[in-house]
């Protein structure tokens, strides 16, 4: 008997959309049962996790074991543990995920999103959930994996993002050929790479754990000792022997 080859890389387009301020924002469809719905693409985050307002209740099967989910920014989601037979482009998979029952701020963080339409936009304005495909980190214990990895013949435990504006795309289980050609990079006890940022003409490094994010539009640099004064210009990433040079606009 021969054993099934592993599926060949999957395509799927993702869909560029505006945000409340003009922002760009990476949309994916996602389907559940027989229902279609766009949610924010987040590298940022883990886990899929939706309004239960939106979701299809006769395709969703609820535990009735509650989770919650904070993002660093302060907005806490609370719901139920849930799955669904869910499709994204043209694999399906039992996918775990959260039914959004209740959006909350946390008392600790000011001016917490909860109450700014620019962070709501993800939970109701834009888009009526979030797709985290960040890896788990090791000490997360709640709800819910990334479900890329949930899906049949585990043809999204490997993916690529291709986050041009003209032509986005997710490729699940690149080739191999494909995969060699990008630099492979520890990810540490914090679940995220180490990388170095250098401010304009700043003499200093700042290195820490690294996050590229797909639900912000911007850098932003959590850091201590002396930054040079505005107008900043450049901001030189460096990451294992990847470097980029960013340029930084007005505001």
């Amino acid at each position: 008997m021969f054993a099934t080859p592993p599926p060949g890389p999957v395509v799927v387009p993702l869909h560029v959309d505006r945000g409340t301020y003009g922002e760009s924002r990476l949309g994916i469809d996602v389907t559940f049962g027989a229902k279609t719905l766009r949610v924010l693409l987040d590298t940022g985050s883990t886990g899929l996790r939706v309004l239960a307002s939106a979701l299809p209740a006769a395709d969703v099967r609820r535990s009735g074991r509650e989770t919650n989910y904070e993002y660093g920014a302060g907005t806490i989601l609370r719901g139920d543990e849930a799955a669904s037979s869910v499709t994204i482009g043209t694999v399906r998979g039992n996918v775990p995920l959260e039914a959004v029952d209740k959006i909350d701020c946390s008392p600790e963080v000011q001016d917490c999103p909860e109450q700014d339409s620019f962070q709501l936009e993800m939970f109701g304005e834009l888009y009526p959930g979030i797709l985290g495909v960040y890896p788990r980190p090791p000490a997360f214990t709640g709800c819910c994996d990334n479900p890329l990895g949930a899906l049949d013949g585990s043809v999204g435990k490997k993916f690529i993002l291709h986050a041009a504006f003209d032509a986005p795309s997710l490729t699940l289980n690149p080739a191999p050929a494909t995969v060699t050609g990008f630099t492979v990079v520890p990810i540490g006890a914090l679940g995220a790479p180490q990388g170095c940022i250098r401010v304009y003409d700043a003499r200093q490094d700042t290195c820490a754990p690294v996050i590229f994010d797909t639900g912000t539009s911007g850098i932003s640099v959590k850091t201590i000792g002396t930054v040079p004064s505005q107008p900043w210009t450049h901001a030189l990433v460096r990451i294992g022997t990847w470097t980029h040079d960013f340029t930084i606009g007005h505001g």
